[in-house]
């Protein structure tokens, strides 16, 4: 039996949408703007209705924002209609941040029935830019999936050494997701390491006037080249490369890149979509074989970060001249944990111009990686320890990259069954290493109960 308070919200909802239906210009956009804070999703078919007819840009705006808040399936084709093709900005920004914000989105597209599982590939769009807010230098490449072909015309401009910026044209939302690209970002700065040039963290980079700093950026032109590209919605990485890198080994980077971007894109759409819809999705042994193998790639990383973590020598990190304050940094970063820069708590993907601290709160821990990859302490066989360390991040994206290719290609078996019913935690892994770092999972937990509370 109905309470006093779910009559009173049916009563409301029914009035709203008479509003929205009969009511003057002003009377439909307040109305859109309540369903939209109220969240009913009784409300869809008529929002829907109101986003694709409707005359005033300000009621079809206020009409997108409640879809996204109410999250409906049925609202996808709409929203995505109206992100690409609404005569006005707002509204095809409204509609865009919609989807974004929507469990079903881009899952509904990528694992479509009408989707070959071999063309997965092309949902990766590839873009880049060179020198970043430096005038003249600064150049822009257009869109592609073809990761030689943009090596090849990003290696033609490569006139200095310093900072490149590979995008992709999807970003993971707004949600818990948002941030999960700071494994790629992660291991991508560790494997463009050049130890006869390094380069250190920058407390203010160069970047474009106002641009905010990081290894992983929300870009916000997005040329459409699929379904599932929208604006303000692609994932910019960055790093340092110098004129001296082959086209070959740029190449490589670009192609590890997008292939483990493929991965991060499965697994976020898959695990993003809710239950008991996301049973019916259309996920097919290729689809679950890359989940598996991008959640391995982000445990196994984390488990390099436990393992040097422990090796490391405070004594034997050379110290750079000329650098005393990112020296002194550098050992006041000792007291962390490698593994500490990707906890849950860290924001790394923030907008291209937004305006935060996010980039200094996140440098202190980004320093001890920098005091491992700088650590000289040579092995019996005389590897420095930041060499190995290199070495096997460089390892650990390769098979991993590889992998997902293979599959794509058909040349690797695929595993039988789909994922399983609960998300893999990267930092809590009894399963695949039950030995292991049974303090540093006791230290996660307490850092990510401490975050709840």
């Amino acid at each position: 039996m109905e309470n006093k308070k779910e009559k009173a919200s049916k009563a409301s909802i029914k009035s709203l949408l008479h509003q929205l239906n009969k009511g003057d210009n002003f009377s439909r956009y307040e109305a859109a703007k309540a369903l939209g804070v109220i969240g009913s999703s009784e409300a869809t078919k008529a929002l829907i209705e109101v986003l694709e007819t409707d005359q005033y840009y300000f009621v079809r705006e206020k009409a997108a924002e409640a879809l996204g808040v109410i999250g409906s399936l049925e609202a996808i084709p709409s929203l995505k209609k109206a992100s690409k093709y609404d005569p006005d900005p707002g509204v095809r920004e409204a509609a865009a941040q919609a989807l974004a914000n929507s469990p079903y989105w881009p899952g509904s597209i990528i694992f479509s029935s009408l989707n070959n599982s071999r063309q997965l590939l092309s949902f990766v769009t590839l873009g880049a830019k060179i020198y970043p807010g430096q005038g003249r230098e600064k150049h822009c490449f257009q869109p592609t999936v073809d990761s030689q072909a943009l090596a090849s015309q990003i290696k033609a401009r490569l006139i200095k050494a310093g900072e490149i910026q590979i995008s992709v044209g999807f970003d993971t939302g707004f949600n818990k997701y948002q941030h999960r690209a700071k494994f790629i970002a992660l291991a991508l700065f560790i494997i463009s390491v050049n130890l006869d040039h390094f380069t250190t963290f920058k407390d203010v980079p160069k970047r474009d006037h106002g641009a905010s700093y990081g290894l992983v950026i929300r870009g916000a032109e997005v040329k459409a080249l699929n379904e599932i590209n929208i604006a303000r919605h692609r994932i910019d990485y960055l790093f340092h490369v110098s004129p001296e890198i082959s086209q070959g080994n740029l190449a490589q980077l670009i192609y590890f890149l997008q292939y483990l971007n493929l991965g991060l894109l499965l697994t976020t759409a898959y695990w993003k979509y809710p239950q008991p819809e996301r049973s019916s999705l259309n996920v097919t042994p290729v689809h679950s074989t890359i989940i598996s193998l991008y959640e391995n790639f982000e445990a196994e990383l984390v488990q390099i970060l436990r393992k040097f973590n422990s090796l490391l020598n405070p004594e034997a990190i050379y110290e750079i001249p000329g650098q005393e304050k990112y020296n002194l940094a550098r050992k006041e970063s000792l007291k962390y944990l490698l593994e500490e820069c990707l906890y849950p708590d860290k924001e790394w993907l923030n907008d291209l111009y937004a305006i935060d601290n996010s980039w200094s709160r996140l440098l202190p821990y980004l320093r001890k990686i920098e005091a491992v990859i700088l650590q000289r302490e040579a092995d019996e066989g005389n590897v420095p320890l930041g060499n190995k360390f290199i070495r096997e991040v460089q390892r650990l994206v390769v098979d991993k990259a590889t992998d997902i290719r293979l599959v794509l290609e058909g040349k690797k078996i695929c595993s039988e069954f789909l994922p399983p019913d609960q998300e893999r935690e990267p930092f809590i892994d009894y399963k695949n290493f039950p030995d292991q770092s049974v303090e540093y999972q006791k230290r996660y937990q307490q850092k990510k109960e401490e975050e709840n509370a």
